[in-house]
Formats: C-alpha cells, structure tokens, sequence
C-alpha cells in the first residue's frame, strides 16, 4: 500500500473523529440529492442500494458526458465526473463525500448540471437545486 493511502486513511479517520455527524450528513445530503434527481427528467442509475457518498445519473441519450463534464468545469468550476471501463460516456457521479457534502457545494453543482443540461436542449419543471434545498427540510 502506498504510503500516500495511509496518509489519506489517517486524515479521513481523523475527519470522523472531528465531525461526529459527517455519517449523517452523508445520509441527508445523498437522499436529498436524489429526491432532487428522480424528480427531473435524469434518471439514477441504480433504482436501490445507493451511496451516500455518490450519486450516479444515466447520460441523457444523444448527449455527450465528456461535453457536459467539460461545460460544467468551464462555465460553472463546477467538477463532477464520468465513470469508465463498461460505465464509460454512459454516467456521471457527483460526489457528496466529507467537505463536498455541503448544503451549498451540492446545490450549486446541481444548478450547474442543470443549466449545462438545459444549454443542450433538456427541459426541466423544476429546479434541481429548489427540489433539493426542498428535501432538506
């Protein structure tokens, strides 16, 4: 094991110990931010068994994935990202994990997908980031 892992390990046990409720920050910023999703016209990419660390959304069909992750960076410094191997161009996650699992860093992204998204012809009823926030209470 590289001892950069260890590190990393050590930091992450260390950011636990600090934060007694990351867990359930975890838990309330994941299942809000999937209620925000399932509530557009994305579509998760598991119906069960989620993460509250990540959330995964099909690649609307017709839409590039490297293009929307591209747009997101450039016009919003927003960094989400794609998978690979088999998963490769069909998804992306957005990270909810210990500092990206902040009430503001989740909306914001999600604002940005929406806006990249409506950029290349999706149509949403409601905001992501208004369904979230929503969610949360």
């Amino acid at each position: 094991m590289p001892i950069s892992d260890i590190y990393g390990l050590d930091q992450a046990v260390d950011n636990i110990l600090f934060d007694q409720e990351i867990l359930k920050r975890h838990a309330m910023i994941g299942k809000a931010t999937r209620k925000a999703i399932k509530n557009s016209p994305l579509e998760l990419y598991l119906q069960n068994g989620y993460s509250n660390t990540v959330s995964v959304i099909k690649v609307p069909n017709g839409l590039n994935d490297q293009e929307l992750l591209r747009k997101m960076r450039q016009d919003y410094q927003v960094m989400i990202t794609g998978s690979f191997d088999r998963l490769a161009g069909k998804v992306l996650r957005i990270g909810h994990m210990g500092e990206n699992a902040r009430t503001s860093k989740v909306a914001y992204s999600l604002y940005a997908l929406q806006k990249v998204l409506e950029e290349s012809g999706l149509k949403f009823k409601t905001s992501l980031q208004e369904d979230f926030l929503q969610a949360l209470k």
